[in-house]
């Protein structure tokens, strides 16, 4: 989708919109390194499980900032997603 961002792109309209940007990439790539060095200490079965908490965060964000819920498909694909990772991780450990 990035194709498109020089067809639809706006200018900050204020320091607050400069300032929202360069926090929503530092804490981006911080949180990107932070996942990359936990490679290096965990095992990727072990930490896998940690990820399915953006799917609760993405939940909440989006009822909080656009009073919307995800349909029943979306909530049996999350719970689908999360039972084949957790089955690997429980299969792995032995």
């Amino acid at each position: 989708m990035s194709f498109l961002v020089p067809f639809s792109w706006k200018n900050p309209e204020s320091l607050e919109d400069v300032w929202l940007f360069s926090s929503l990439g530092a804490l981006g790539g911080l949180g990107h390194y932070c996942v990359a060095r936990a490679m290096t200490y965990a095992p990727a079965n072990f930490l896998s499980p940690f990820n399915y908490w953006q799917i609760v965060g993405s939940v909440l964000v989006g009822y909080w900032l656009f009073n919307d819920m995800p349909d029943t498909l979306t909530w049996i694909g999350s719970l689908l997603v999360i039972a084949s990772g957790v089955f690997v991780s429980l299969k792995n450990e032995k």
